[in-house]
């Protein structure tokens, strides 16, 4: 039996709820200019500017934004005065989606991009490199846009 609980109000509910939205529209953002930079590599011919500014070898910090969504998430559901709960199986596969999209980014894309600065002008040493972003990206976007549908039906809830 379950018990009815208010639907969770309030501004600062309000807001963080906007900012867990917007950090994954974010980093939805950051892996599609992840995918057209790395489409653009596997072109022969020699990279754009472009392509020279966004692989220069820096940190993507924008693109770490993709850690805050969990601390988003768990804010949330802490504010929802028991509505939500880590045990709803929608809030478990977010959390997994956002590990899977973390983990691709962490492990294939971000390397492969910071290796992808000191040999742009190879086309044969930035392929493999570029493949291996891309198959980051994909992992990640995948996750990340699957996640995103479950928290938008909430199956389970």
């Amino acid at each position: 039996m379950r018990i009815a609980v208010a639907t969770p109000t309030g501004a600062a509910y309000d807001l963080v709820l906007l900012a867990h939205i917007l950090l994954a529209l974010l980093a939805i953002a950051v892996i599609a200019v992840g995918v057209t930079q790395a489409l653009a590599l596997r072109r022969s011919g020699d990279p754009s500017e472009e392509a020279r500014r966004y692989y220069n070898g820096k940190i993507n910090l924008v693109g770490r934004m993709i850690h805050l969504l969990p601390v988003t998430g768990a804010l949330l559901v802490a504010m929802s005065r028991s509505a939500y709960a880590f045990s709803q199986l929608w809030i478990g596969i977010g959390l997994l989606g956002w590990l899977l999209a973390s983990l691709g980014m962490e492990a294939l894309c971000w390397p492969a991009e910071r290796q992808l600065a000191s040999v742009l002008g190879d086309t044969e040493l930035r392929g493999p490199l570029a493949r291996r972003a891309l198959l980051g990206q994909t992992v990640a976007a995948t996750a990340l846009i699957g996640a995103a549908v479950v928290m938008l039906i909430q199956p389970g809830a």
